[in-house]
């Protein structure tokens, strides 16, 4: 009798293994299907979200180079075309050029318009603050984020 109910109870403890060994692998599918790729997409979104910011930060270096190298060109063009009307007053008789005089051309010196490139159309005034503009806008939207 002792015998009888032993091999039973392996029966039923082999049986009992079999079914968590069953669940055990409907659990590893459910977790293969559902949760691991939520993981894998969460994942994706980080990288994707890594690399939009790099792309940004690239995108900001680079604006901020091309500004103050606009900025330097603006200053060199004015200051050659300072030079270049100094010399011309010297040349015209040797008066003095004052601040905040009108030259032959028309234009100011120092207090207010600055002298406008004969060549491009352009003054440093009338550039530097959209350029400084343009800046505020991007760091604007880059704390936005």
């Amino acid at each position: 009798m002792c015998a009888q109910y032993f091999s039973k109870y392996e029966k039923h403890l082999l049986h009992q293994a079999e079914l968590v060994k069953a669940l055990e692998e409907r659990q590893q599918d459910w977790v293969n299907k559902l949760i691991k790729p939520s993981e894998v997409n969460q994942a994706r979104l980080f990288s994707l979200d890594t690399r939009i910011k790099e792309g940004e930060l690239i995108r900001l270096k680079d604006l901020q180079f091309m500004r103050d190298t606009f900025k330097k060109l603006i200053y060199a063009i004015e200051q050659n075309n300072l030079a270049r009307h100094a010399t011309s007053t010297v040349a015209d008789g040797g008066r003095p050029v004052s601040y905040g005089a009108t030259s032959k051309r028309g234009s100011k010196h120092a207090h207010g318009s600055s002298i406008p490139d004969q060549n491009f159309g352009v003054t440093a005034q009338s550039i530097l603050p959209m350029l400084h503009e343009g800046n505020m806008s991007m760091q604007n939207a880059k704390t936005a984020n």
